[in-house]
């Protein structure tokens, strides 16, 4: 009888290992050897560059790419440099925006059917929406994958918003409850009693960077300028070139392609970010969001990356935080009209495309098989593309509406927050772009984005800053826009515009 003490032998696995080895030493019938019969992957050999500039997804690539790289022996290169000046990179690391330019100059293969299937294990069909049907497509195709998503949030002192005494004063002056500010008004007015109350600016500051001040400025625009509309609302399936215009036109009138950088919804936004000036500070080089760290703000509307920068800078604000989503408005302007028109509840129209990286590959590429198995690899649904949100100093904001189910919860247990902060941070991120929403906004994509975005902010920065009048600085950038836009003919300006919008020509 055996004790439990003995070794325990399993035959079976015996047996196993002895006709291996008699195979290795004899070979089979055909004369091939155990070790001809190791599967070779169809890309060892094969050299890939990726042109990526941002050094924190270079980081990131480089960490990914090296394991894929041993498992198919293969090699992964990543230069520092834009695609565009990147000839000899096989993938190329792009915002959203920039993919259109070279998509449109037919400089980029389109995703391959069989990642297109449902049966491949990327699972393109599970990508949000937002991005499968919008930020991915040019001409009708998806060109593009994610690496990274975007996310924002709105941060706010949540001890203070609770202090009796704060709320007392504040019910005193305004006649209504402090709770979070659900509207952009609102959100001026706790901004501008905080800020009297504290006597010090109770906002971050105006954003320095180009991208960041975009962000900010549509994030308000984008509520004014259209109601939010689900499949589910009458309307939402144009029938004529008229309802399509008054559901997607935005930067341009989709028939007349003029610009609307005039309209009511982007002039009242300027007129707001005026109004809010005396709540922000001025900008700090050396941190990103000072006047949190500072322990002065009361509120801000930050990015993932700088939500976990203030975590950890700021160890003893952090129980203090509450979190929840980006304020919406009380009103939209009619696009026929420019009148207001009240909304039927908040309204929150998400402006997407602002953030995160999408990865693309070269037409010309030897190798795009490979290219196109990397892109997948590091956008994998249950292994890279989760990995990278649970490490929250690469600010990693989700693609896939299943980042923020109930199973991924624990995706977000690296941002330190408790229980309920973390509840809150994932139901922000979840419902930022409603399930069935018809039109959120998308930041501008047409290939000559970069200089109209400069024109347009350069005038907003002013606008702000040195408190010029809100319609001659967005008559000013219209006039600019008209300028750039004037070489290119108006059917191929059309063309471009509705392909940005991923509508059909």
């Amino acid at each position: 009888m055996q004790t439990d003490c003995a070794p325990r032998v399993n035959y079976s696995q015996r047996f196993a290992s002895l006709a291996v080895l008699l195979l290795f030493m004899t070979g089979c019938d055909t004369g091939a050897t155990f070790v001809d019969r190791i599967p070779v992957s169809p890309h060892q050999g094969v050299s890939l560059t990726i042109a990526c500039p941002d050094a924190r997804i270079r980081e990131l690539l480089e960490r990914h790419s090296r394991v894929w790289a041993l498992e198919n022996g293969a090699t992964v290169t990543i230069i520092q440099s834009p695609f565009a000046d990147a000839p000899q990179a096989d993938i190329g690391i792009l915002p959203p925006a920039e993919v259109p330019r070279f998509a449109s100059a037919n400089q980029l293969k389109p995703i391959p059917d069989r990642i297109r299937n449902p049966g491949h294990p990327y699972h393109l069909d599970y990508v949000a929406t937002v991005y499968r049907e919008k930020l991915l497509i040019w001409d009708t195709e998806p060109v593009a994958l994610p690496i990274t998503g975007e996310g924002q949030v709105m941060v706010y002192r949540r001890d203070r918003f609770l202090d009796p005494d704060v709320r007392q004063l504040y019910e005193a002056k305004t006649k209504r409850p402090l709770v979070m500010p659900a509207t952009w008004p609102e959100y001026a007015e706790v901004a501008a009693f905080f800020t009297e109350l504290n006597g010090h600016p109770s906002l971050p500051p105006l954003p320095t960077q180009i991208d960041e001040l975009d962000r900010a400025y549509f994030n308000v625009v984008a509520c004014y300028q259209r109601p939010a509309l689900l499949t589910s609302d009458k309307g939402t399936r144009p029938n004529n070139p008229e309802e399509a215009a008054r559901l997607f036109s935005f930067h341009y009138d989709l028939q007349t392609m003029i610009p609307r950088l005039t309209t009511p919804a982007f002039v009242e936004s300027l007129k707001w970010f005026q109004r809010t000036t005396p709540s922000r500070p001025v900008a700090e080089a050396d941190s990103p969001i000072p006047s949190f760290i500072a322990d002065d703000a009361m509120m801000g509307i930050i990015t993932l990356a700088d939500l976990h920068a203030l975590t950890q800078a700021a160890l003893r604000l952090r129980p203090l935080l509450g979190i929840g989503p980006i304020p919406g408005s009380e009103i939209f302007y009619d696009y026929l009209t420019g009148e207001p028109r009240p909304a039927l509840a908040v309204n929150r129209v998400p402006y997407v495309g602002w953030g995160g990286t999408l990865g693309v590959v070269r037409e010309s590429t030897p190798h795009a098989d490979a290219a196109f198995d990397l892109l997948t690899y590091l956008g994998d649904p249950t292994t890279i593309s989760t990995e990278l949100i649970a490490e929250p100093r690469w600010g990693v904001g989700p693609s896939r509406n299943s980042h923020t189910d109930s199973v991924n919860a624990k995706l977000w247990n690296g941002y330190d927050l408790d229980a309920t902060q973390r509840t809150a941070l994932i139901e922000t991120l979840h419902n930022h772009v409603p399930a069935g929403l018809v039109n959120p906004v998308l930041r501008l994509r047409i290939p000559t984005q970069e200089s109209h975005q400069q024109a347009l902010m350069q005038a907003i920065h002013q606008g702000i800053m040195e408190k010029r009048g809100a319609m001659d600085q967005l008559q000013a950038a219209q006039k600019a826009w008209e300028t750039l836009d004037a070489p290119i003919p108006l059917a191929e300006r059309q063309a471009m515009y509705r392909l940005s919008l991923s509508l059909i020509r």
